[in-house]
């Protein structure tokens, strides 16, 4: 069974949600589907930038993910996304 999560971020407006995307999949193997549910742009949020919120489905044939892997996981998806988009941040 697939679990989902969700994640949003601030992030610079030339960001294009592929690339988040492609991102998130190479993050971490057990992502089996990324969905991009919100995008949302304001000056709030500060100058040139945007939030996004994408919803992630986590799979593993081999084993039940619980709460303690699928926040493994995500924690995973975190660093990768931080470490593609510096100036990401999480909402």
């Amino acid at each position: 069974a697939k679990t989902g999560r969700d994640i949003a971020m601030i992030v610079d407006k030339g960001v294009e949600c592929g690339d988040i995307i492609a991102t998130i999949e190479k993050a971490d193997s057990l992502v089996a589907e990324v969905d991009l549910f919100d995008i949302f742009e304001s000056e709030k949020l500060g100058f040139g930038k945007k939030s996004m919120a994408f919803r992630i489905k986590l799979q593993n044939p081999e084993a039940t993910l619980t709460d303690e892997i699928i926040d493994t996981e995500m924690n995973k998806i975190r660093s990768g996304i931080q470490k593609a988009f510096p100036q990401a941040t999480f909402r």
